[in-house]
């Protein structure tokens, strides 16, 4: 669940969570020239996307030192952040906001590196922080940095308490996308049903519609399994690979796996990490034959593997 920020009551400040806020950010983005959105995970993102829409200067300020850095490595970061850049939008990483202040032609955002920035408009979309303070009172075993502590059923330090979705800390993870908790809930389900029932961790695949109806995918496996392997590529050795091939007239294994660019490695890859998913659900020894979709399959049952970043462009 959403705490809510002092700073949010100020006018021309917002937050991005629901349609009534979608609501509230036109109406005054209808007289602004400007918007700075504080958070660069997926929804800072999206929030971006929505005020550059608008028609808005829009610029996007996170603390972190990349945008989306619960999904990308530095070097999927480097690249969608290039790509937002070249979309027109301003990005300002690894800045602390000190200070929101109202000024006669509109607000300024201070930094604690001392730097500033000017706007119209804020919309705040710095993530989640877990609600347990009901947990708290009834003395439930939470994290250091909040969360209700689960097991692999779902059950709190009282077994007989269970806990789901962003309040709840698996293997001191939060995790902040619905389809964990979806996945969560039909755990818990079995639980009380008293069936044989299992978490063990959830995939962070996400889609990020990027300015102009592009779209991407990042794709993240999790865990570990044999069978599955990391693949990297980036502009330079898909170049390489394609001299190469016009110069040899053949492909190298490499290339045919890459299938002339990055989206067909993605499907590669989540074909490889979705047959191994399958396989653990199934219980199934041979991936070839648990058979499924493609990345969807993947994104349902959590594929697990070596750590993987995609990025479509």
């Amino acid at each position: 669940m959403f705490r809510q920020s002092p700073v949010t009551i100020s006018r021309g400040c917002f937050v991005y969570r629901t349609l009534d806020d979608l609501d509230r950010i036109a109406a005054h983005a209808a007289a602004a020239k400007s918007g700075v959105v504080i958070g660069g995970g997926l929804l800072g993102l999206e929030a971006a996307n929505a005020l550059k829409q608008l028609g808005l200067e829009t610029q996007v300020v996170e603390f972190a030192p990349n945008l989306m850095a619960v999904q990308l490595d530095n070097g999927g970061a480097a690249m969608l952040r290039e790509k937002i850049v070249a979309l027109g939008v301003g990005v300002h990483t690894s800045k602390a906001t000190t200070a929101i202040v109202r000024e006669a032609d509109g607000l300024r955002l201070n930094f604690a590196d001392g730097g500033a920035l000017r706007t119209d408009m804020v919309v705040f979309s710095a993530g989640i922080r877990p609600q347990d303070a009901l947990a708290r009172g009834c003395a439930l075993q939470v994290g250091e940095r909040g969360g209700i502590h689960i097991d692999g059923q779902c059950r709190t330090s009282d077994p007989d308490v269970l806990a789901i979705g962003e309040c709840a800390l698996w293997d001191n993870k939060i995790y902040g996308l619905v389809a964990p908790g979806y996945q969560m809930a039909r755990i818990a389900a079995a639980t009380l049903a008293g069936e044989d029932a299992c978490f063990s961790g959830a995939d962070m695949s996400t889609k990020l519609k990027l300015l102009g109806g592009r779209r991407g995918l990042v794709w993240r496996c999790a865990g570990a399994h044999a069978g599955l392997s990391e693949l990297s590529m980036d502009r330079r050795s898909a170049a390489d690979l394609q001299k190469n091939r016009r110069q040899s007239g053949r492909q190298s294994p490499a290339w045919r796996r890459a299938g002339g660019g990055c989206q067909r490695l993605c499907h590669a890859a989540a074909d490889d990490a979705e047959r191994h998913g399958a396989a653990a659900a199934s219980g199934e020894s041979d991936p070839a034959r648990a058979g499924g979709s493609r990345a969807e399959g993947a994104r349902r049952r959590g594929a697990a593997g070596q750590r993987a970043d995609l990025l479509l462009p």
